[in-house]
């Protein structure tokens, strides 16, 4: 991908935003956001990510036509409580939003435990209902394509309408490889019952060679039908404003 003014354009548009720090507060986020007051919607991301509990208090501050997402379900660990996971989600299901990102079960993934991940996953299709749902394999700590693939499909199969790649906490990021596997099970799915599945790639997405990267990948695996917020996002927190000051320098 040539890096010109069209092309950090369209990569603008796959944009979640995204802000998950320790010092989040409401006042932190509204001047977050204020970053996109008055920016033209073809300078806009297709959604903000943020932590369930600020939610609301900031979408006063959200420019119409950007979509609303947060991350559920003790992110990013899932150590927790099986009832407060569950609770936390129920909680997010309610609430005026579009997306909800949840974690894989990852520890009982690497155990071979399918069956508890597949009952997990159950669960939270059926407690998020008509939200967005992005599952996060966290693929940079499993590692083996096999596991990948594995994980990516019961994900599918339990009603994801997204998979994605990492949390970007305690070193997790995106990496080539993963990606590959991902698009190439989403393809299989695709060619076997016509039913797309987006695809997210987060974690450690910086800079316009980065992010192109990935669009090409996705381009090359996947096609047209892709290149679109509706099946494609980059999960970034500094992607947005270093292809904005791309664009202004």
């Amino acid at each position: 991908m040539v890096k010109t003014e069209e092309n950090i354009k369209q990569l603008i548009k796959l944009i979640d935003y995204t802000s998950l720090n320790t010092l989040d507060t409401i006042s932190s986020l509204k001047d977050w956001l204020s970053t996109l007051r008055n920016k033209p919607s073809e300078l806009q991301p297709a959604a903000i990510c943020v932590y369930p509990n600020l939610v609301n208090d900031i979408l006063i501050e959200v420019p119409k036509g950007i979509k609303v997402a947060v991350v559920g379900g003790a992110f990013p660990f899932n150590q927790t409580f099986p009832d407060i996971r569950k609770k936390e989600l129920e909680i997010i299901s309610d609430l005026n939003l579009d997306e909800v990102d949840v974690v894989v079960q990852t520890k009982h993934v690497l155990n071979n435990d399918w069956d508890l991940v597949a009952n997990d996953l159950a669960m939270v299709r059926e407690t998020t209902k008509s939200k967005v749902l992005k599952i996060i394999l966290e693929t940079s700590v499993l590692k083996d394509s096999k596991i990948i693939e594995k994980a990516a499909q019961l994900s599918i199969d339990s009603g994801a309408d997204f998979l994605k790649t990492s949390t970007g906490k305690d070193g997790a990021v995106a990496d080539q490889n993963a990606v590959r596997t991902l698009c190439e099970v989403i393809k299989a799915h695709y060619e076997s019952t016509s039913h797309q599945i987006g695809i997210k790639v987060s974690g450690g997405v910086r800079d316009f060679e980065n992010a192109s990267l990935y669009y090409s990948i996705v381009d090359e695996i996947l096609g047209d039908k892709w290149l679109n917020p509706d099946y494609f996002r980059i999960g970034a927190s500094s992607l947005y404003k270093n292809l904005i000051d791309e664009l202004e320098n």
